[in-house]
């Protein structure tokens, strides 16, 4: 980025929603020791924080819940059993789990986003995220949209 006169290097946000919610946290804690502040927050909306919920059973799940023929979810279900394996198989669903990772999350670092009501499904998992930095002792900011 150095080399991106254009870019303020002290106003790098991440923005992401569902998976990109995921990607956004995983790339907050990865980056939270670097020397130099590479992000200045992270905004994620409705994040994935546990991909075994993105099985076939979620889909079937989420079809009967909204009443629908097809599930609009079935993407997030798919590239988790692409790049995680069969959900029957936990050991790649554990290791890929938000709250492994949540605890190198900075104070002040994170706004939290929730879409319910507009999509339930992801609303337990924002639940779910909110509670992980809770115990994990980092301050962030929440809102419900």
């Amino acid at each position: 980025m150095e080399e991106l006169n254009h870019v303020d290097r002290q106003a790098v946000v991440l923005i992401g929603k569902g998976i990109g919610g995921y990607l956004a946290t995983m790339m907050m804690a990865m980056v939270a020791n670097e020397e130099e502040e590479i992000f200045k927050c992270g905004v994620v909306i409705s994040p994935t924080t546990e991909w075994s919920r993105y099985g076939t059973y979620f889909c079937t799940t989420a079809k009967q819940y909204l009443n629908e023929t097809v599930c609009l979810f079935c993407s997030e279900a798919s590239i988790a059993e692409r790049y995680l394996g069969n959900s029957s198989d936990q050991q790649n669903y554990v290791l890929s789990k938000t709250d492994n990772h949540i605890h190198l999350i900075k104070n002040d670092t994170i706004l939290l986003m929730d879409s319910f009501p507009y999509n339930p499904v992801q609303h337990f998992q924002s639940v779910k995220f909110n509670s992980q930095l809770t115990k994990a002792g980092t301050r962030f900011d929440y809102k419900v949209s």
